[in-house]
């Protein structure tokens, strides 16, 4: 490394060297409607993207590479914009909360690996020439047909040079050298995949001698101020225009560039109504056009008032999601196709509010986040979360002398954004401690023309430490209820960690929101997981993370924390949250159906009601119509007949309300539980006289169209006329495939470390005797024993109670009676049934018809559904416990011939697999997971909630699973009749599941929780 080199990248006073002064996204063009967006349609730049020789070099040892005679015809090919670890130059790392390099600022120790870019072009001289990169990292030097041009650091935000000097006329060279790292390094600690290169685009600007440098565009209530900078020698012939739609101002550029345009019956933007302006800038020399600007905006000034944050004088609530820009092909460096669909899919899912975590994001996405209506929180690059190593995450904060490099970054994100409407509030970066260089940046945006309100990042819960908010975040519903209403609004800047098969309680949480009004909303972390793609040698696709690039400080999988997969996939938890954030918020109170309009500004008439009156789940009664104008935050009683004339003996009865845009898209939908109208029949079984026979430790009872058979207390056998269904003994099962959230392998193992050191895995149940009792209707075979692994003094003490009756119906009642020191909490308490593979098909009566859990039910009716085994669970990029179903009446798996089925006493919980569960919690990427030889059907007592413990909390108290005494009841059947398995869940069978005890001990005292109304019942 050249000691010049060393100087700059090593000087934190020194963030670049002849970068031109930061400025707005400004793409000239000779006609309108040219935006970064489609920035190729315009003829005055040059797009430098696409094959760039490339060399890479774990140090620097290549000399002159930036020479015009230099041979680099054995040099590589790489795409730009990419990261170069993507195409096969070393592999990223994950350190997340730490560095990847020796703490010794601003120093970066002896490994700094350089990627060296070369490429030709050829371009026509005209009057200036302006080179723009939109984002390197981490910093690079630039070489153009031999000369220095100049170098920058600062990632995630564009640098620029004029090459007018530099360039010719024709064929052309531009070399850069990227430095994986410099001490711009420690201001870039990002939670992320660490990656390097060019990873936004490269152009050139081919400009006349007088062009337009900047412009800025600041709306007060109904008017426009407009300010245009040219740069150049103006001479008297030069003019502008100035356009808003139609209206249109001359100014005499070489005395007068400002304007402002006084709107008639102004139409202010939102995120419900996006209305766009446009703006046109012209620059005219001797009556020709030069240049042309164009520009979407909004009429909206944002603020803080008292505890609510306002836009346009309107408080707004904001549904967000935090978003790290990625590509699992490319890393960060994205399309804009891809920037355009990631944010459609946010709109579609009633989210109206991003986090840019945690850098200034790509120019064309703040235009579609305009054009779309997505209010943004603007994030600079800054995050020093591995300065926690010196004991202040803040070290670098408190030195002055790295003061240009913090408000270097600040300046050249407001600059660069200040005229993009959907920005409504900025940062001054994540994660970066205390310390007077961000206070410095904090004043210096609140002295800005263009004022935003301002969020501290680390600010605590309670002081906002000169910003505009109170943060929270990962809460419990204690915390987040404890926030007064008195004092700044309340930001939940990261909650409901999305991290596997997660999170729960977003229900919960926005019941609170929608209520408390001084909660100005918030951010889900985080949109999408950050896998690196790979495929194996079957061609199967898998995502790798932390500790599988070699790297040696790493966070795992903690990466993998989005509601999409790395593809892009939904999770089952994006479905759930877009019900959640439903302009259509519905409580039913009293017998009454209450709607309340959870939007900001827009009535609700655009909206279409579908709704259907079920019995179980047959529609005896539906209609539609379109909503009245309910205003924002006003409700009203829907006037939808819900009573039963001739209710069916232990039917339940639902109200489903579906909700439907102006285009006949779904935005959500609601199911109302309107309870049973008549009680149970007791259930009447048939006389019959079976053979019953005990052999060898065995016993069998039969009839003569089926066959079943026990051992050791467990059912091992199950015929049905002359069929086969059941082959393998029942077993009592406590386990359950960890979720992230109860602990990751190798990182924070948290309840799986309890779970494996009480063998929760072995749990087995140990027979001491049985009996056989007969009666005219049934005979009642009753197992005793302890449900307990070997070596330990726990499990239960267990009663196992088969009721066989007529036809082969199964009344199987498990009595379980905690003793000894459980730990904390259990993943589960049921049992499982190995079945034939050639069980695929499976058809439900309760939630779906996605999977569900106690604490993430929202977007899951209760209704008939149908699926094969194979498209019943949904696999996450690191497999984990998932596909299953709570509250369940009866289900059915069948093959052509046969089928099994299971009816509640009350109801159950369900998953059925083809895959086992030990190679389920084995697996650690998503081509690991192997079909198994047996589908597996798991019937549950309980689950255990999901929560978001891997950041956040565990499942709030009355979504937690604790040992306690417990009734579990169920009926097997080889029924496969849907109308009488339905008729058979509508009768009483005499027992009853149910919670018999509190929680029994267990090894730590549960800290008091604050108890609240949880969404936790069954129906």
């Amino acid at each position: 490394m050249k000691t010049f080199e060393k100087e700059r990248l090593f000087n934190p006073q020194l963030p670049h060297e002849m970068r031109l002064p930061a400025r707005s996204t400004v793409i000239p063009s000779l006609s309108e409607d040219v935006y970064y967006q489609n920035k190729e349609e315009s003829s005055l730049l040059t797009i430098l993207n696409g094959n760039f020789k490339f060399c890479y070099q774990k140090k620097d040892v290549v000399d002159n590479f930036y020479e015009t005679d230099f041979d680099d015809s054995g040099w590589d090919i790489l795409s730009v914009p990419s990261m170069w670890q993507y195409h096969g130059y070393s592999l990223p790392v994950y350190p997340n909360i730490d560095y990847s390099i020796p703490f010794d600022p601003p120093y970066v120790g002896n490994y700094n690996p350089v990627g060296y870019y070369r490429k030709k072009f050829t371009v026509k001289k005209t009057g200036r020439h302006i080179l723009y990169f939109g984002g390197v990292d981490s910093a690079f030097f630039v070489y153009l047909n031999g000369e220095y041009i100049g170098f920058s650091k600062g990632s995630r935000i564009p640098a620029e040079f004029d090459v007018t000097n530099q360039i010719n006329d024709g064929e052309n060279l531009l070399a850069i050298k990227v430095f994986t790292y410099s001490d711009g390094t420690y201001l870039e600690n990002q939670d992320m995949l660490l990656s390097s290169g060019i990873f936004r685009d490269v152009f050139i600007y081919n400009l006349a001698e007088v062009s337009v440098w900047d412009y800025k565009i600041k709306t007060v209530k109904n008017k426009v101020y407009i300010d245009v900078s040219l740069s150049g020698k103006i001479s008297d012939g030069y003019s502008l225009l100035v356009g808003i739609d139609d209206m249109v101002k001359e100014l005499s550029a070489k005395t007068l560039n400002s304007c402002v345009f006084e709107l008639d019956s102004p139409i202010y933007w939102n995120a419900e109504l996006p209305f766009t302006y446009k703006l046109t800038i012209k620059l005219i020399k001797d009556g020709k056009t030069t240049e042309i600007h164009s520009k979407k905006f909004g009429l909206a000034e944002y603020e803080v008032k008292g505890n609510k944050l306002l836009l346009n004088g309107t408080q707004i609530t904001l549904k967000g999601i935090n978003r790290h820009e990625h590509d699992p092909k490319n890393g960060r460096a994205i399309t804009v196709d891809r920037i355009e669909n990631e944010l459609k899919l946010i709109k579609e899912h009633n989210l109206n509010a991003i986090r840019c975590a945690h850098y200034p994001n790509h120019p064309a996405f703040y235009e579609f986040a305009t054009e779309m209506g997505l209010y943004v929180m603007n994030e600079a690059d800054i995050e020093t979360h591995g300065s926690h190593t010196s004991g202040d995450m803040g070290y670098l904060a408190k030195l002055p002398e790295w003061y240009n490099s913090y408000i270097d970054r600040v300046e050249r994100m407001y600059e660069r954004d200040k005229n993009e409407t959907c920005i409504s509030i900025w940062t001054v970066g994540n994660e970066h401690g205390s310390g007077e260089n961000l206070y410095k940046c904090i004043e210096y945006l609140r002295t800005r023309d263009i004022k935003k309100p301002i969020m501290n990042t680390n600010a605590s819960y309670t002081d906002p430490d000169k910003g505009d908010f109170r943060g929270e975040g990962y809460f419990t519903m204690e915390s987040l209820t404890s926030h007064k209403e008195e004092g700044l609004p309340v930001m939940l800047l990261e909650y409901g960690h999305a991290m596997g098969n997660s999170p729960g309680l977003m229900e919960d949480t926005w019941d609170y929101v929608y209520k408390n009004r001084h909660i100005a909303g918030g951010y889900l972390w985080e949109l999408k997981n950050h896998g690196f793609y790979k495929e194996d040698e079957d061609g199967n696709a898998s995502y790798l993370y932390g500790g599988d690039f070699g790297d040696i400080n790493h966070w795992s999988n903690f990466s993998m924390d989005g509601y999409c997969l790395s593809d892009g996939t939904p999770k089952p938890s994006l479905r759930d949250s877009k019900n959640v954030l439903s302009p259509t918020y519905v409580t039913y109170e009293n017998g009454k159906i209450i709607l309340t309009n959870t939007n900001d500004f827009r009535p609700l008439d655009y909206i279409t009601l579908k709704w259907e009156l079920l019995e179980d789940y047959k529609i005896i009664r539906c209609g539609s119509y379109k909503l009245p104008a309910i205003m924002p935050y006003e409700s009203e009683i829907l006037d939808i007949k819900t009573d039963i004339e001739n209710p069916i003996s232990g039917a339940k009865y639902y109200l489903n309300l579906k909700f439907y845009g102006e285009n006949g898209e779904e935005i959500s939908f609601k199911q109302i539980f309107l309870g049973i109208k008549k009680e149970k029949e007791k259930f009447k079984p048939k006389s019959f006289n079976p053979l019953i026979k005990e052999e060898n430790e065995i016993i069998t009872i039969s009839d003569n169209d089926f066959s079943v058979s026990f051992e050791n207390g467990l059912l091992i056998k199950f015929e049905k006329s002359g069929n086969t269904i059941i082959n393998s003994p029942m077993k009592l099962n406590i386990y359950r495939a960890p979720i992230d959230n109860d602990g990751i392998e190798g990182l924070f193992e948290r309840w799986i470390k309890k779970w494996d050191d009480h063998l929760l895995k072995y749990f087995d149940f140990h027979c001491r005797e049985t009996s056989v009792l007969s009666s005219e209707t049934s005979v009642t075979i009753t197992a005793n024993g302890i449900w307990a692994p070997i070596s330990k003094y726990i499990g239960f003490s267990t009663e196992i109670i088969y009721k066989i009756m007529k036809g082969g119906n199964i009344l199987i009642t498990i009595h379980a009676l905690p003793y000894g020191v459980f730990p904390e909490v259990l993943p589960r308490l049921g049992v499982v049934f190995e079945m034939d593979k050639e069980y695929q098909n499976i058809t439900w009566y309760g939630r779906g018809e996605d999977e569900n859990y106690p604490d993430r039910k929202a977007h899951t009716n209760f209704g008939l559904y149908k699926k094969v085994v194979s498209d019943l669970n949904f696999i996450y990029d690191i497999p984990q416990e998932c596909g299953t179903r709570i509250d369940n009446s009866y289900l059915l798996i069948n093959s052509q011939n046969n089928g099994l089925s299971v009816i509640g006493s009350d109801t159950f919980v369900f998953s059925y697999h083809d895959f086992t569960l030990d190679d389920l919690t084995t697996a650690r990427h998503r081509n690991e997971l192997k079909k198994s030889d047996s589908n597996y059907l798991y019937i549950d007592y309980r689950m255990r909630g999901l929560g978001s413990h891997s950041c956040g909390p565990n499942p709030e108290e009355c979504y937690e699973l604790r040992a306690h005494e417990f009734k579990f009841s169920f009926m097997l059947s080889a029924e496969t009749d849907e109308q009488t398995l339905l008729s058979l869940s509508r009768v009483d069978f005499g027992e009853k599941t149910e919670a018999l005890s509190d929680t029994h001990v267990y090894e730590k005292k549960a800290s008091k929780v604050n108890v609240i109304e949880c969404n936790i019942n069954n129906d």
